[in-house]
């Protein structure tokens, strides 16, 4: 869903035809899809209610959840959205400033 709204935002926020969407989408078919599990509904469960216990940034459910399911695989969550909690695994590829992208962390090759 994020994925198609910033589509939107893409074209002016006008609206995207069916075959850009399609086109779009099949960009992204060698992605894994990771269902939400009961491990990660419960990982979900806890960061978000230590985000309202804690005096940080209260984080939504939706941030929750996607963390969740990144920390509960061990895999790296990259995101420009600091979220006000930080994990070993989150990564930060760029901040943008009135001068542009700064900051960027290129991957270093395998």
């Amino acid at each position: 869903m994020e994925f198609a709204i910033g589509l939107r935002r893409d074209v002016g926020g006008g609206v995207i035809t069916i075959a850009e969407f399609a086109d779009s989408m099949a960009k992204l078919a060698g992605l894994l899809v990771i269902q939400i599990n009961q491990k990660i509904t419960d990982k979900a469960i806890d960061i978000r209610a230590n985000s309202i216990l804690g005096p940080n940034k209260k984080i939504k459910l939706p941030d929750a959840i996607v963390l969740a399911t990144a920390e509960s695989d061990g895999r790296y969550m990259v995101t420009r959205d600091v979220m006000g909690y930080t994990s070993p695994l989150m990564r930060i590829p760029y901040q943008l400033s009135d001068k542009g992208i700064v900051d960027l962390k290129l991957a270093k090759p395998r």
